[in-house]
């Protein structure tokens, strides 16, 4: 990088090394200079033939590294100039399909009234990698986050991006980078167990520690930190879900820790859970939340903390191998029974509240595809055997999830089942509660009465509650003949 003067003003020029141009896409994009936060590309071209060129803006009060050098990066520029500026410089990469691929503080210029920043140096900038694609290894390593590879092919993406983004700020608030220095196998192995410095201020740090999840997918990105950056700047600040109260009770240092879980970052703050009622109120607020805290390290020995231990063991421990989905709605409903006994019958499924679980079932029976995967698995029939539904009711659950049906055809027959506890099978006004009932009663009926019972919606799903279901096949295959 070059400082030259033509016409009186200073200007930034940039040549690369013989034989080597950005990608074309991103230089016509920064020639149009619609975005502030980035660098505007003023002209370009070739130097003798094999020498590509661009001349930027000179920014003069240099880079984010020079500030951050100099001791005047502040907790207020960061949050106020920083943060937003390259938000907003990254949105608008993104939204054209295109990712810089090298953030560091080196890219990243200020101007002389510290009021604003652009990102800057587009060499290894380049389209979006496409659906599972692995592109050759380029930036700075010292700014890589977690993402998938493969040897020294990586996927970049909006994501990888938004990981430097969370790295860029470690530096910005405590004057140093956790890889500097490393070599590739030693960046390789920090990566995964990085842990955002506690010197960072709780409410950024959380934030830093979602950009800089080391799962791609769940990772922060333009929505969080723009809500973030909204609080940050005067907007509404959004009450937490669960707000903490240190008691002497709560007790104090490592036993204290315990007792709290990080559930997540929402709203513009990291939502705190001391109790098996707050986790509860959070895990169905955020579904997206449930999905993630399920598997999260510090849940078991939080729940043995608040004295919910059992709920892990029974509830969470032996589905690790569970759909998700599955996975997350035994744990709520593992919640609800701790806090308000086997009474409770709400529940929730994939972020959607049900006054009980026959109000699920019955969604499925009326053709609601994205929830009819609760039927895939025995986790139903679990569901009914923990929660007071008895082995009868589980057992023919089993039975019809085990049937060649169709899943609507399941959910109906289900239902059917469910809704017997409420309403019986009756004859004569009294209760049938066994097969000997049932023999009992036909033994004393004319044809009339076998009619009616015949046509009584609620006798197939008492026959199969009851293991009878052999019973019904052979009425329909009488009636077919």
């Amino acid at each position: 990088m070059y400082k030259v003067r033509k016409g009186g003003r200073s200007y930034a020029l940039k040549i690369y090394r013989k034989g080597f141009a950005p990608n074309d896409s991103v230089s016509s994009l920064l020639k149009q200079g619609e975005c502030p936060a980035l660098a505007r590309l003023l002209t370009n071209g070739f130097y003798r033939g094999d020498y590509y060129y661009e001349v930027f803006p000179l920014y003069s009060a240099g880079t984010l590294d020079d500030l951050i050098s100099a001791g005047e990066c502040t907790p207020r520029f960061i949050e106020h100039t920083l943060l937003p500026s390259l938000d907003n410089a990254l949105h608008y990469l993104h939204a054209h399909g295109l990712v810089h691929a090298d953030v560091k503080p080196g890219n990243i210029f200020v101007s002389a009234d510290r009021r604003s920043v652009v990102l800057g140096d587009f060499g290894v900038a380049g389209t979006t990698a496409n659906s599972g694609g692995l592109v050759p290894f380029r930036g700075t390593l010292e700014y890589a986050p977690y993402a998938l590879h493969q040897g020294n092919q990586v996927r970049i993406d909006a994501a990888y991006d938004y990981g430097s983004l969370g790295l860029v700020l470690i530096k910005a608030f405590t004057g140093y980078s956790p890889f500097a220095g490393m070599t590739l196998e030693e960046r390789d192995r920090a990566v995964i167990s990085l842990r955002v410095p506690q010197s960072i201020p709780a409410r950024p740090r959380a934030l830093i520690e979602g950009l800089l999840n080391s799962d791609p997918r769940l990772r922060f990105g333009h929505v969080d930190v723009q809500r973030y950056c909204s609080q940050s700047l005067g907007g509404t600040r959004v009450t937490p879900v669960a707000r903490i109260t240190r008691t002497k009770a709560a007790g104090t240092g490592a036993k204290m820790r315990a007792r709290l879980l990080e559930f997540g970052f929402y709203e513009g703050h990291m939502i705190m859970v001391s109790t098996a009622a707050e986790l509860l109120q959070a895990a169905e607020a955020h579904w997206d939340g449930a999905r993630i805290v399920v598997d999260d390290s510090h849940l078991k020995p939080f729940l043995k903390a608040i004295g919910a231990g059992d709920v892990y063991a029974r509830f969470v421990e032996p589905f690790n191998h569970r759909p998700i989905d599955k996975r997350a709605f035994l744990f709520c409903c593992a919640l609800r029974l701790f806090t308000q006994g086997s009474d409770a019958r709400a529940i929730v499924y994939k972020g959607e509240k049900f006054s009980d679980v026959r109000e699920l079932v019955r969604a499925i029976a009326q053709g609601r595809e994205d929830l009819a995967d609760f039927l895939d698995d025995d986790v139903l029939v679990f569901y009914l055997r923990q929660f007071g539904f008895g082995d009868d009711a589980a057992k023919a659950a089993d039975d019809v999830l085990q049937s060649d049906k169709s899943e609507v055809e399941k959910a109906q027959l289900l239902l059917s089942m469910l809704e017997a506890r409420v309403h019986g099978l009756y004859v004569d006004g009294v209760a049938l509660n066994t097969p000997e009932d049932l023999m009992k009663a036909l033994m004393g009926m004319d044809g009339a009465q076998l009619a009616a019972l015949a046509a009584d919606q609620e006798l197939e799903n008492w026959l199969y509650r009851h293991h009878c279901d052999f019973a019904y096949s052979e009425m329909e295959a009488a009636d077919e003949q």
